[in-house]
């Protein structure tokens, strides 16, 4: 394990070949959705209990800035109300 800019990295990217980032992400890819099929039920309740607790979208979207300052954007279960922001100080009392 390596420190890099703070961050530990298990598997530094650094003198990597391309036959090994290529099975990397395949690991990467085959592990996430294996993991994604596993939680499939919970993911689903999840859903279901947010939809039957207030009218609004399930899901909440963000655009955030990773790596490089690239772009992505990013889709989280909605844990506020539609409005929240309208509301304000009713919510954090």
């Amino acid at each position: 394990m390596r420190c890099a800019g703070g961050r530990a990295e298990l598997f530094p990217m650094t003198n990597r070949s391309p036959i090994h980032a290529f099975l990397k992400r395949a690991f990467d890819l085959v592990l996430a959705g294996a993991g994604l099929i596993l939680l499939m039920p919970l993911l689903a309740a999840i859903a279901v209990a947010v939809r039957l607790d207030s009218p609004g979208t399930i899901l909440f979207r963000q655009d955030r800035v990773g790596l490089n300052f690239r772009r992505f954007r990013i889709f989280k279960f909605r844990s506020m109300v539609a409005d929240a922001a309208s509301r304000g100080p009713l919510l954090t009392a």
